[in-house]
């Protein structure tokens, strides 16, 4: 077995949680508000708007979908750079492909949730996730994480996968 460093293992996890925070709160303040107005329009008229509680699973990922994906560049380049110049190399390297991982993970996963037939499906964890995405969508108020919804229950914006909830999407 290999011994990791200590801090190495800690800076993967709390690179990792960082990026989840960071990848909730853009969701929440500048997705489905209008802090950033084309933002906000783009995906509460887009994504929103082609994956509804009635839609919410297709066959294939829409095309037509006007997607913001590309506005996390800027922040995750951020992050990035303030890993490389505040920790040392191996930390911040560690750093980096973490936060970079992890939103790669959050583009993917939340692809796949939109797949009726994802591979995925094959995993409870993802089953799990995906219903807690779904009741995003039934309400935009709640479950603002894609792939870890520890923030927002921190942030009061959690909300269950409770069988009431999910009856839109089953009927």
């Amino acid at each position: 077995m290999v011994d990791l460093p200590y801090s190495l293992v800690l800076t993967v996890v709390l690179a990792y949680e960082l990026a989840c925070l960071v990848q909730t709160l853009l969701h929440r303040f500048v997705g489905h508000r209008p802090t950033i107005p084309w933002i906000f329009v783009n995906h509460t008229q887009s994504h929103h708007y082609l994956y509804t509680e009635l839609t919410f699973e297709q066959t294939a990922y829409q095309n037509g979908e006007n997607s913001v994906t590309y506005t996390f560049v800027p922040v995750v380049t951020l992050l990035d750079a303030i890993a490389y110049w505040l920790l040392p190399i191996d930390l911040a390297v560690a750093t980096i492909a973490t936060i970079m991982l992890t939103f790669a993970a959050n583009v993917y996963l939340h692809l796949h949730y939109h797949l009726k037939d994802s591979w995925l499906l094959r995993f409870v964890w993802f089953k799990k996730l995906k219903e807690l995405h779904c009741v995003h969508h039934i309400d935009q108020r709640t479950n603002y994480g894609v792939i870890n919804l520890v923030w927002d229950r921190a942030m009061g914006t959690f909300a269950s996968a409770t069988p009431r909830s999910l009856r839109a999407n089953n009927a």
